[in-house]
């Protein structure tokens, strides 16, 4: 999903709660919102330095 001016967003679904990831947000469980791309999210668990790559599905991107 993109905003109005074509920047990707992506929603985090956390129980009924609905957050707008955007770059540099810190999540409240220690993870790290790295970048926005427009086929995944990189986040890092800072506390252990740990990188994870979420794909953002085909179907959702256009």
């Amino acid at each position: 999903m993109q905003t109005p001016d074509g920047q990707q967003l992506v929603l985090l679904v956390r129980g009924e709660a609905v957050v707008q990831l955007e770059v540099g947000m810190e999540l409240e469980d220690g993870y790290r919102v790295d970048a926005i791309l427009a086929d995944r999210v990189s986040l890092s668990f800072t506390q252990f330095g740990v990188n994870i790559e979420l794909p953002i599905p085909p179907a959702a991107t256009q």
